[in-house]
C-alpha cells in the first residue's frame, strides 16, 4: 500500500521555479511576510517595545545597533553619577547611527 504514495504530478525539481503556480505561492509568501514586517515595526514604534523591534528587524541588526550605540553614547558618558537622556538617544538615532 505505501509503495503508490509518491505516485502523483510532482514536477522535477529545476522546473518548479518556472511554473506559473509555484511563482505566485512565492509571491504571496513575500507580501505576508513584508506585511508582518510592517505590522511588527509598527507595533513595536506604538508599544515602545523593544523587543518587537528587535524581532522585526532581524537580531543581527539588532544587537549591531546596540552594539554601535553602547559605543557611541554609553563609553563616552562621564564615570560615576551620569544620566542618560531621551534626547541623546533621540539625536544619536536621528544621525543615523553613522556607523553602523
Amino acid at each position: 500500500m505505501s509503495a503508490h504514495c509518491c505516485d502523483h504530478d510532482t514536477p522535477q525539481a529545476e522546473t518548479i521555479g518556472n511554473l506559473p503556480r509555484y511563482r505566485k505561492i512565492l509571491w504571496i509568501a513575500l507580501i505576508v511576510n513584508a506585511a508582518m514586517f510592517l505590522v511588527e515595526i509598527g507595533a513595536g514604534v506604538q508599544a515602545g517595545s523593544l523587543s518587537l523591534l528587535a524581532d522585526a528587524v532581524g537580531i543581527r541588526l539588532a544587537d549591531q545597533l546596540y552594539q554601535q550605540f553602547k559605543w557611541d553614547i554609553i563609553a563616552r558618558l562621564p564615570y560615576g553619577g551620569w544620566e542618560l537622556r531621551l534626547t541623546q538617544v533621540r539625536d544619536w538615532v536621528k544621525e543615523g547611527a553613522s556607523s553602523a
